[in-house]
């Protein structure tokens, strides 16, 4: 009978000891969780003061590099994008100096380091709401909350499709590509050429001294993934604080001219056939009235 009781007993200790760690575990654990994280994130402040913050700036607002404190711009992109970013450099892009931090690269952060650096930098992400009145610049509802950040930080910058989540619509251009405005363009890009030269391959003769690569404007980057927005603003309000230097003033000229400017270097990449007015777009059309 005692034994019975006895392991009764043991059983009762048990089932209570083991129904305090099922409801006490997890928030042990959450809390370690937490400390971690934020033992990572003051890794990683350390390190991106370090080697980060004279192109990102102190506070991510940006400079040389991307503004990876903008509110935006944490919203528009995930921890693996960052994280390959750091890691593996943006260097193939639009000329940018961004080089590979990652050791398995010949960089000199290890996975962990970034993976410090990472958390830091989405720690400046404004969170979603999670109570009834709650709003900017606390925190945002709907990513259309988010809009007016959009709006403030370049529009053009941002494709169609990341526009669309913030319900904003993309800047389109009001100037046809024609073959009239194209040559506009041609024109206006004599002025371009010391630096992108004279096919906008990047090579010009100013380029070699420039402290950033001038993007090819060939590209198929350029060409098939750069908004005629961008390019329009890029154009517009320079590039690389003043490296290209702003040319909003050709609008004086012709309120259409960075818009020809533009319709120019899409023009390449586009079959010549399929610009309105053309050489040889009249040439098919001659062609189909010849055989009709």
């Amino acid at each position: 009978m005692k034994v019975l009781l006895a392991g009764a007993l043991l059983t009762v200790v048990f089932l209570a000891v083991l129904s305090y760690e099922f409801y006490v575990e997890p928030r042990r654990m959450e809390l370690a969780e937490a400390q971690v994280k934020a033992n990572s994130i003051e890794f990683g402040a350390e390190i991106y003061q370090t080697g980060c913050a004279q192109c990102h700036g102190p506070q991510g607002q940006g400079g040389i590099g991307t503004a990876v404190g903008d509110p935006v711009w944490l919203a528009l992109y995930d921890d693996d994008y960052i994280r390959r970013a750091i890691a593996g450099g943006r260097g193939q892009w639009q000329g940018s100096p961004m080089v590979a931090w990652g050791e398995e690269l010949g960089g000199s952060l290890r996975r962990d380091e970034v993976e410090d650096l990472v958390h830091f930098i989405r720690n400046w992400q404004i969170p979603p709401c999670t109570s009834p009145g709650a709003g900017l610049p606390d925190c945002y509802s709907t990513p259309e909350d988010l809009a007016p950040y959009v709006v403030a930080r370049n529009l053009p910058r941002y494709s169609d499709e990341q526009l669309a989540r913030f319900g904003l619509q993309p800047l389109k251009s009001p100037v046809p590509r024609t073959w009239d405005s194209v040559l506009r363009g041609q024109a206006l890009f004599q002025s371009c050429t010391s630096c992108h030269g004279p096919q906008g391959l990047g090579d010009g003769p100013a380029a070699a001294a420039l402290p950033i690569r001038v993007a090819n404007l060939r590209s198929e980057y350029v060409q098939q993934r750069v908004p005629d927005g961008e390019i329009y603003y890029l154009i517009k309000n320079g590039f690389w604080h003043g490296i290209m230097p702003a040319w909003g003033f050709l609008e004086s000229q012709s309120p259409t001219a960075i818009w020809d400017l533009t319709n120019y270097i899409k023009s390449w990449g586009i079959p010549e056939d399929q610009i309105p007015g053309s050489p040889a777009a009249q040439a098919l059309l001659g062609q189909a009235a010849g055989g009709s």
